[in-house]
């Protein structure tokens, strides 16, 4: 995120076998130092469609997401069932990999395509109830049947510690605790 850019590279080989939980964990245990902050440059927030996600499996059309909890400090998955994990693995990308900060407060849209991925501002929908932007971002984009969005929601806007991923009709991660009032948007 630091410079907006996106690089699609080949899974190494240890982790060949892995998705899901098990890559998340692997990637984050192997990748970000145990004392980073977790909303720090130094973290990572990965996602990865599970291993059976795409086929035609029960119950695989799951995502996880994992990273380092601003809530514990602790390594941290949490997973949902979404048509976003689901286009991820037919595009054969066994995980995406957010690293580093943006050098501007505005916040990005991650456009990932088969062609590659792009980055948009994504300030028009900001401070906005997720279920006014999934409308929007829908109509801007070519409708739910063309795509899959996972959103952050004016809680990660905030980077309350308590922010989850949401796609459509699923969460990924928390989205209520005690406490953290105003965290489930």
């Amino acid at each position: 995120m630091t410079d907006r850019t996106a690089a699609f590279e080949p899974l190494p080989e240890k982790y060949r076998n892995r998705a899901g939980r098990w890559l998340t964990s692997s990637i984050v245990h192997d990748e970000v130092p145990a004392t980073c902050h977790p909303l720090g440059p130094n973290s990572k927030l990965v996602f990865s469609p599970r291993i059976v996600t795409g086929t035609s499996a029960p119950t695989s059309s799951r995502i996880s997401v994992g990273g380092k909890s601003p809530l514990t400090g602790t390594m941290k998955e949490a997973n949902a069932g979404t048509g976003w994990g689901l286009r991820l693995a037919r595009l054969g990308i066994r995980a995406i990999v957010i690293e580093g900060q943006p050098q501007d407060d505005g916040f990005w849209l991650v456009k990932v395509a088969k062609g590659g991925a792009s980055f948009e501002p994504a300030d028009g929908w900001t401070g906005k109830r997720l279920s006014e932007v999934y409308p929007d971002v829908f109509g801007v984009h070519g409708g739910h049947d063309a795509v899959d969005v996972c959103l952050i929601g004016v809680a990660g806007e905030h980077r309350m510690a308590a922010a989850g991923c949401a796609s459509t009709t699923r969460a990924a991660g928390r989205v209520a605790t005690p406490g953290a009032e105003g965290s489930a948007r």
